[in-house]
């Protein structure tokens, strides 16, 4: 086919690693899937630690969407989602605040 693949081969997935150097953090504790409709997803992962999504407990296998300024907990680590125009938002206001000292 197009590409050099056949009709019948599988996609091609490609894999990411996080990495966050923490003890409380499991060395595979979630999963960040990319949605068709560009928006993102989180799945808790049975082998890993404790994710809590807005403070709720996830269930691991479930995939749950993410949406901007969501607060996420792995462990003892916090973080705060942002999607691409969120963060591209707020690095602008950083910057505008950084050169106007």
């Amino acid at each position: 086919g197009p590409g050099g693949h056949a009709a019948n081969t599988p996609p091609t997935i490609f894999t990411q690693a996080f990495v966050l150097n923490d003890a409380t953090v499991s060395r595979e504790h979630l999963l960040l899937h990319a949605r068709e409709d560009g928006g993102w997803a989180v799945e808790a992962l049975t082998q890993g630690g404790p994710a809590l999504l807005e403070g709720q407990r996830l269930a691991p296998g479930t995939v749950h969407s993410l949406e901007s300024g969501m607060h996420l907990q792995l462990g003892d680590v916090q973080l705060t989602f942002h999607d691409a125009d969120s963060f591209h938002e707020r690095m602008g206001h950083t910057a505008a605040l950084v050169l106007a000292q």
